[in-house]
């Protein structure tokens, strides 16, 4: 599972500036983390109780 802490803070770190941002960095990021937490997310959205309209 992702570590959520850390994806909160590099979120932060991107949106307010905190530092330079490296792109490659953010790229290699990008690249390596979104498909595994596409696969968590899509885990949870299947544990998930169906709305109903």
């Amino acid at each position: 599972m992702p570590d959520l802490r850390e994806i909160i803070g590099t979120r932060n770190v991107i949106a307010r500036g905190y530092d330079v941002v490296d792109q490659d960095i953010i790229w290699s990021l990008l690249r390596s983390g979104i498909p595994a937490l596409a696969e968590v997310l899509k885990a949870l959205l299947e544990e998930a109780p169906a709305f109903e309209d």
